[in-house]
C-alpha cells in the first residue's frame, strides 16, 4: 500500500507548490482462522509498537505541517513595498573563528645571515721603505702621467708636486699590492700622508705662515702637450678612487680637503672630509660658500674604496655645471658659472688642511689617504 502526502511550501505570489512525498505503508494483518472466518480476539490485544517506517512517515508529516504554518505566517505585502524573506545566514550566529596560537620556535644556534657588507680595509701604519717617493719619481720623470707604470695610476693628464718646497718624502708614495698596500685597480696606488708640523710652500704661498698643512699633487703641463688644463667651454669626465681611514681626518673646526678644482683666481670646487662623511664645497670667486653637502656618510665611506666621478662643463656663464657621482650614482649637481674671471682650471688631490688652529687638539694626528685610477676623458667611457 502506498501513501501520498501533498503540501504547498512555496510563498511566491500566494501560490503553493506541491511536494509529493510517497512511501510504502506497512500493512497490518488480522489473524484468520483456517476455516476462513475471522478469529475473534480472545483478549484485548497489546498495542504493537510502530515500525520504523511509520515513525519516519509521521515525522515527515509533522515537518510539512510546520512548513505550511511557517509560510502562512508571511502576510501579503502591499504593491510597491518590499518585505524580504529572512536571510538564514543573518539569523544564524556564526561560530567564532579560532585563530590558532603559533607554537614558539626556539632560536637555533645558526643566525640568519644579513646583507653582505663590503669588507673593511685596515690602513696600517707601516714603514715606507718599499714605496717610491713621488718627489723622487717626479724629479726624474718630470710628472706622474699616463706613461708611469703603464697607466696604472694616472690616465689622460699628468701631475707634479704642489708646493714643492718642504714636500716630505713620506707625503706621497707610489705603493704596490705586492708589498701589502691596498689598491683599487691594478698593482699600484698613491699613498698620501700628513703629519703634525708638515707644511710646505711655493713662490707665491707659504702654508707654514698661513695656518695650513698639505701634501698634494697638482695638474701640470710639463710635457707641453698644450691641452692638459681646462679652459672656457671645455667639457670633461673625471674619475678617481679613494680609500679613507676608519675615522674622519677632519679635526674640530679645522677644514680637511681631499681634492679641489682650482683656477688662476680662486679655488671653486672642493671635495671635503666632514665629521659625518665625505662631500663637496662650491665657492664663488670671493670664496663665499654657495653650496656645501655631504654626499656619502661615514658608514659607507670609511675603510672602503669609494669611486668618485665628475662630469663638468667649465664656463663663466649659466651653462656651466658640475655633476658628482659616488659609486656610479649621481649624488649632487652644481649649476651655474664655475670659472668666471678665470683663464684656466686645474685639479689638485691629496690631503690639504686649513685653519689648523681650530682643530681643538694639542697636535694634529697623522692623516693617511689612498688614491688610485685618477683619470680624465672626453666621455664617461673614457674614464671607466
Amino acid at each position: 500500500m502506498t501513501t501520498a502526502l501533498m503540501l504547498s511550501v512555496g510563498c511566491g505570489g500566494g501560490q503553493v507548490e506541491i511536494v509529493d512525498v510517497r512511501m510504502d505503508a506497512v500493512s497490518t494483518r488480522t489473524p484468520i482462522h483456517s476455516s476462513g472466518k475471522v478469529r475473534p480476539p480472545t483478549s484485548i490485544p497489546t498495542p504493537t509498537p510502530a515500525t520504523p517506517e511509520v515513525v519516519v512517515r509521521k515525522a515527515i508529516v509533522e515537518q510539512l505541517v510546520e512548513a505550511k504554518e511557517y509560510v502562512a505566517s508571511f502576510k501579503e505585502v502591499p504593491s510597491g513595498d518590499t518585505q524580504p524573506l529572512p536571510d538564514i545566514e543573518t539569523t544564524i550566529s556564526p561560530m567564532p573563528r579560532v585563530t590558532p596560537t603559533p607554537t614558539p620556535v626556539p632560536p637555533t644556534s645558526t643566525p640568519v645571515p644579513g646583507p653582505t657588507a663590503t669588507p673593511k680595509i685596515v690602513i696600517k701604519e707601516v714603514e715606507l721603505d718599499s714605496g717610491v717617493s713621488c718627489t723622487e719619481f717626479i724629479r726624474v720623470n718630470k710628472a706622474i702621467s699616463t706613461d708611469a707604470y703603464e697607466g696604472d695610476l694616472v690616465s689622460g693628464w699628468e701631475f707634479g708636486l704642489k708646493h714643492s718646497n718642504g714636500f716630505m718624502s713620506h707625503g706621497c708614495q707610489i705603493v704596490s699590492s705586492d708589498d701589502g698596500y691596498p689598491t683599487r685597480d691594478g698593482k699600484y696606488s698613491l699613498r698620501f700622508e700628513v703629519r703634525d708640523g708638515d707644511c710646505n710652500s711655493n713662490e707665491g704661498r707659504n702654508d707654514c705662515e698661513t695656518d695650513r698643512s698639505r701634501h698634494e699633487l697638482t695638474q701640470v703641463d710639463n710635457h707641453k702637450k698644450g691641452q692638459d688644463f681646462q679652459y672656457e667651454g671645455d667639457e670633461y669626465w673625471y674619475k678617481w678612487s679613494m680609500l679613507m681611514p676608519d675615522k674622519p681626518i677632519k679635526q674640530g673646526e679645522a677644514i680637511s680637503f681631499i681634492g679641489q678644482f682650482n683656477s688662476d683666481n680662486a679655488a671653486r670646487f672642493y671635495m671635503e672630509d666632514f665629521s659625518k662623511g665625505v662631500g663637496y664645497r662650491f665657492n664663488d670667486v670671493d670664496y663665499n660658500i654657495l653650496e656645501q653637502n655631504v654626499l656619502i656618510k661615514n658608514e659607507h665611506v670609511r675603510s672602503v674604496w669609494t669611486d668618485i666621478e665628475i662630469h663638468a662643463l667649465w664656463s663663466s656663464t649659466d651653462y656651466g655645471f658640475i655633476k658628482i657621482y659616488v659609486n656610479e650614482e649621481l649624488t649632487g649637481t652644481v649649476k651655474g658659472p664655475n670659472m668666471e674671471g678665470a683663464n684656466r682650471i686645474w685639479f689638485d688631490f691629496g690631503i690639504y688642511n686649513a685653519f689648523l688652529s681650530r682643530c681643538d687638539c694639542k697636535k694634529m694626528p697623522t692623516q693617511v689617504v689612498y688614491f688610485d685610477g685618477i683619470r680624465r676623458g672626453a666621455s664617461r667611457m673614457d674614464v671607466d
